[in-house]
């Protein structure tokens, strides 16, 4: 698995998968933003939500193990003081994971865990998710996994 390659592809699959934009446009009016990387320092601001960013974050690769396995941070943030914010933030959650997997679907490489993370009082209301997604690949013989 090349992780630049995988990358670009996780991206492109949250950036055009059209149910997100579809939720983001009947909850807030808009369509939800990618941005390419998520820190506090340079966080984004209520006009950028519903918004998320997604971090390489581990690649474990052995000739041993004949697998790799990689995991990618995805954080999710959305601006929402109504009583559905909880929910609009797993639906985009859900979503985002959805167009993961559909991205995946066919491939060597299978999504294996998802830990997921909530933040909702601390910089009410604005509302973060987090996820941390666990991927293997399998290799076969006559592929050399340290590529």
């Amino acid at each position: 698995m090349n992780m630049v390659s995988f990358n670009t592809t996780l991206r492109a699959a949250i950036t055009n998968h059209a149910p997100i934009n579809v939720w983001a446009q009947a909850s807030y009016s808009k369509n939800h933003n990618f941005l390419s990387r998520a820190d506090k320092k340079y966080a984004p601001e209520e006009g950028d939500c519903p918004v998320c960013a997604i971090t390489p974050a581990s690649r474990n690769v052995g000739q041993e193990s004949r697998e790799i396995r990689c995991s990618y941070a995805l954080d999710l943030l959305v601006y929402d003081s109504s009583s559905k914010g909880f929910e609009n933030i797993e639906t985009y959650r859900k979503l985002t994971e959805d167009a993961i997997v559909a991205a995946i679907a066919g491939t060597n490489v299978n999504l294996v865990g998802v830990d997921v993370s909530y933040e909702l009082d601390e910089d009410f209301p604005f509302l973060w998710c987090g996820m941390m997604m666990n991927f293997k690949e399998t290799v076969y013989i006559g592929q050399n996994p340290l590529s």
